[in-house]
């Protein structure tokens, strides 16, 4: 069925502005919910708040339009969604940066005026040994109960000072505490949790990073894709924790015979992908069959009864292929593993 999208949707603009709604309403965004919730399980899609933000907002557009119980075509809810949440295509890199600077200009901050509130109880702490000892020495009672009362003042206001600087200090250990935080979140959304690898999307931003600055790299960088052979039998007859084993042992393997400077990744499923820096299609290829022999000879421990021995089907496309976008390389590539698949498996084509 055609469906028309419109740029505005009443009723996500009010649920998103937080807007009251009677018991009815309040039914529909139950309804919605549970859908929103159903399709993300069914189709495999993180349920992060952004993914959910984003496809209740769907469902909310498909609601108003008394679309939510019609069969629609995933692909139509696809491009329903990209014109909904248009407005969410920001700059993530950039917004990490800014949130990293104002932390550190915020954390330089609080630490300039620890120091200064510091400095000021040390200037009240001479001053109330100056006037304590003046006012011994004074014997006019007018003069005297004057003195008393600017004392009493001073240490009034020290201890008020006392105050605000333990008040910075606290402060200021949250603010070293959100910073931590930032980079314990930067690693999570950047790594694939089960291997401790780059995730798909960091991977790809690294990747257009290459070619963004192609220059810098002598236009000599390659792709290496590479799935394990048969996975699907290991998890069928092993069991999914098994499998997940088996991608550990793969990740291990990258982490260790991969060169410093090259950059893999988990690509999805069994599929893992690796940025081989300073290289063309040669090296590259050395490279990848370098990691097929080592892949190959690894045993995966079950169990004192079982142990299993995988392969890895691999493809390999370089910049110096005439490629130039991301898309033509991670293309290519694909093509050269989805050969090596059919080639008998276990091997590298180029």
């Amino acid at each position: 069925m055609s469906v028309a999208v419109e740029i505005r949707c009443k009723l996500c603009e009010r649920f998103n502005s937080k807007a009251e709604f009677n018991e009815k309403e309040k039914k529909t965004i139950a309804d919605i919910t549970k859908k929103t919730l159903q399709f993300l399980v069914e189709k495999g899609i993180p349920s992060t708040p952004k993914n959910y933000r984003n496809w209740f907002n769907v469902f909310t557009y498909l609601a108003e339009h008394n679309l939510l119980d019609e069969d629609i075509s995933d692909e139509k809810l696809i491009e329903i969604c990209k014109e909904l949440n248009k407005d969410e295509d920001i700059d993530i890199k950039k917004l990490k940066t800014e949130i990293q600077t104002t932390t550190e200009i915020l954390s330089q901050s609080m630490n300039d005026i620890i120091q200064i509130t510091d400095e000021y109880s040390k200037s009240l702490s001479k001053g109330d040994t100056v006037l304590s000892e003046a006012t011994e020495k004074v014997e006019d009672s007018d003069i005297k109960a004057i003195l008393g009362y600017v004392l009493e003042e001073m240490r009034r206001i020290k201890k008020e000072n006392e105050k605000f600087k333990q008040k910075i200090e606290e402060e200021n250990k949250k603010v070293e505490k959100l910073k931590k935080r930032l980079q314990v979140v930067e690693t999570e959304a950047n790594t694939d949790y089960l291997t401790g690898l780059y995730n798909r999307r960091a991977f790809m931003n690294t990747l257009k990073d290459f070619f963004e600055n192609k220059d810098m790299y002598n236009n000599k960088f390659a792709l290496i894709i590479l799935d394990i052979d048969n996975f699907k039998r290991i998890n069928d007859e092993f069991g999914h924790d098994v499998g997940d084993l088996v991608l550990k042992d793969m990740a291990d393997v990258l982490k260790k015979y991969l060169r410093p400077e090259d950059i893999p990744a988990r690509f999805g499923g069994e599929e893992f992908a690796v940025i081989v820096s300073n290289a063309n299609k040669e090296i590259a290829y050395k490279v990848a069959e370098r990691l097929r022999k080592v892949i190959e000879t690894r045993h995966v421990k079950v169990n004192e009864d079982t142990v299993i021995d995988y392969t890895a089907s691999f493809g390999v496309a370089a910049v110096d292929d005439n490629i130039n976008s991301v898309e033509e390389l991670i293309k290519k590539a694909d093509e050269n593993l989805y050969k090596a698949k059919n080639n008998g498996k276990n091997c590298v084509i180029v």
